[in-house]
């Protein structure tokens, strides 16, 4: 009984990883994402300009919650681009699908409970939606 669960939370994870790669491969959004603050951001952090940015020849300090830039800058630095954080987004959302399963199983039992939050947390807005209004996954 364990392992069949087990196998369902695997499943839902990999399903969900791939129905969000399939969405940024398919709006184009993997490799020409919407980008906002966090862009320039992530950019200046790599320049050693901190949390500043000019936009139309203005100076702008952010007061952003710094994690997002963090991981976008890490992401320029290791790839070059921002392929590589919208691929780790793709994993957190999976792994939240994969949460969403393993507490459906917990409450209700059995494998099918496991099943359905995961492929219903894949169709709602935050995948399909986003990706091909915001090129993002």
């Amino acid at each position: 009984m364990k392992s069949e669960i087990r196998t369902v939370l695997i499943v839902v994870g990999v399903a969900s990883f791939a129905v969000r790669l399939v969405a940024a491969i398919a709006s184009d959004g993997l490799w020409t994402p919407e980008v906002n603050e966090y862009h320039a951001l992530g950019r200046a952090l790599l320049e050693g300009r901190g949390f500043a940015f000019v936009h139309n020849a203005v100076l702008y300090r952010s007061y952003a919650p710094p994690m997002h830039a963090w991981l976008t800058a890490a992401s320029y630095l290791i790839g070059g681009s921002l392929v590589p954080l919208m691929l780790l987004q793709a994993v957190a959302g999976a792994a939240v699908a994969s949460a969403a399963a393993a507490i459906a199983v917990r409450l209700f039992g059995g494998w099918l409970a496991g099943a359905v939050p995961g492929p219903w947390l894949d169709c709602t807005r935050d995948s399909w939606c986003t990706a091909r209004r915001k090129r993002i996954p």
